[in-house]
């Protein structure tokens, strides 16, 4: 038995569609090219972040990566209903990985010069 499955596009349309009535505004769809990150969960008031940001730092240079930029973050409970020591935010950053080169420089000797 084949079980339906309904077009992405059309799912997503009409999610954006909703959400623009929903909130009384303009809501637009983007798509990010794809991008290496580091995230993590913080637990708490969004005034207690300094150490989960500080772990998610420690946690990309242990890594050998490098920020590639500020970090963002994604709500997941609403404030306004949600008590501050059960908001729950994605602290999310993007990331490069760096690669170090080393170069040695000899001196050599070209026809009785030196260069």
């Amino acid at each position: 038995m084949a079980v339906p499955v309904p077009d992405v596009d059309v799912v997503v349309a009409e999610a954006v569609t909703a959400a623009g009535e929903r909130f009384g505004a303009a809501v637009h769809l983007r798509r990010p090219a794809a991008r290496r990150v580091a995230q993590l969960l913080h637990r708490g008031p969004y005034g207690g972040e300094g150490p989960s940001l500080d772990a998610l730092s420690r946690f990309v240079a242990a890594q050998g990566l490098v920020p590639d930029g500020p970090h963002t973050e994604v709500y997941l409970t609403d404030p306004g209903v949600t008590a501050p020591r059960d908001n729950r935010t994605v602290l999310r950053v993007t990331v490069l990985r760096v690669t170090v080169l080393r170069v040695t420089v000899r001196r050599v000797t070209v026809r009785g010069r030196t260069g």
